[in-house]
């Protein structure tokens, strides 16, 4: 609590007509570590366990994969071993026990005055217990040297890896791909049986695959997503809720709209994104990004060219703009401009891996 010892700011506007409340509005950061700190102490005093966040896991388990490419974090990260075996309170009346620091100090009181009491049989401080040189190593050992890259394999990976090493692979190889031509040579009624619930469009664009083989291969291989083939005939909603494939990890992001939303103010959002779409003022990338569309159109993943004046009430429209990457153009249909990204759920996310 503040001793009232010093001068406030006064409420109100400064002499430049700027509100003094609008400074106030982020919290230094001194202060956001103190509050913190005093929270998570209250958490632990009242039995409850305080593990990191999921998101600085990743983070430390991302920066640690990158150690052996030489990409070294440019901030503070969490160690590899923890600094300390644990972190409790500790009365200030009584000595440090060996291996252990004072970390920072922790009062009972409410006034300013209370935490500089030393006296006080109720005041506490913070103190950190190292691990002994063994424990230390042992932990170390644990976790294994950063340049050990088999260490921050997939389990799969691992299994992938073993498997090419014991295994006669030309042997081997010739065995497996004899097998799965025999099964799709006889997968023919199958795969009707997959098509006739397509339609026109949709058997056009996928004519040349082999979704019968591609299930039977999935089973195989006892793949998480079972209704992938399903899903692949079907075709895939661009907004509503993403099916689940049940391999990636599990992470809830709900839409912040709804479908019937994105339609009221399609009509609304239309004359504007017409105007955004304009030249890129490179005339290669333009003439690549028209090229690379109408080569979608051929191939039947797209339709058009369409009149704007045409187009049916509460279609949403999306921009298009190119990207030069290397020798080529990419396109990019930016969803999220149009807000179509806005009204889709998921449950779960794909993690992009290191080298």
């Amino acid at each position: 609590m503040c001793d009232n010892q010093h001068q406030h700011e006064p409420w109100g506007q400064d002499p430049s007509g700027h509100w003094r409340t609008s400074d106030e509005t982020t919290y230094p950061w001194e202060l956001c570590r103190a509050i913190a700190t005093k929270l998570a102490l209250q958490l632990q005093h009242d039995g409850i366990k305080c593990s990191p966040p999921v998101f600085a896991l990743q983070e430390a388990s991302l920066q640690t994969m990158r150690a052996p490419t030489d990409l070294q974090p440019r901030r503070g990260l969490p160690p590899m071993v923890p600094e300390f075996k644990k972190v409790p309170q500790h009365p200030t009346s009584q000595k440090l026990p060996p291996y252990a620091r004072k970390l920072s100090t922790h009062h009972g009181g409410s006034g300013a005055s209370a935490s500089n009491n030393s006296d006080n049989p109720d005041s506490k401080v913070t103190r950190g217990i190292h691990f002994d040189p063994e424990e230390f190593v042992q932990k170390a050992l644990e976790v294994g040297h950063p340049t050990r890259l088999h260490s921050f394999f997939p389990d799969e990976m691992e299994e992938v890896v073993e498997h090419c090493l014991d295994k006669l692979q030309p042997a081997w190889r010739k065995i497996a791909l004899r097998k799965w031509i025999h099964l799709s040579k006889s997968l023919g009624p199958e795969e009707t049986s997959i098509r006739e619930k397509m339609s026109d469009r949709r058997k056009d664009i996928l004519g040349s695959k082999n979704l019968a083989l591609l299930e039977h291969l999935l089973n195989d291989a006892e793949h998480g997503d079972t209704d992938l083939v399903k899903q692949l005939a079907e075709g895939f909603d661009l907004t509503g809720s993403l099916p689940e494939s049940n391999v990636f990890s599990r992470k809830v992001r709900p839409a912040t709209m709804s479908c019937g939303d994105l339609r009221r103010i399609a009509d609304l959002s239309r004359e504007s994104m017409l105007q955004m779409v304009k030249s890129s003022r490179d005339a290669e990338v333009d003439s690549q990004l028209y090229a690379a569309t109408m080569k979608e159109v051929s191939k039947g993943f797209l339709v058009g060219p369409i009149n704007p004046e045409d187009l049916p009430a509460g279609s949403t429209l999306t921009r298009r703009f190119g990207v030069f990457q290397k020798n080529k153009t990419r396109p990019i249909d930016d969803y999220k401009a149009s807000f179509v990204n806005a009204s889709v759920s998921q449950t779960e996310t794909a993690t992009v891996h290191t080298v």
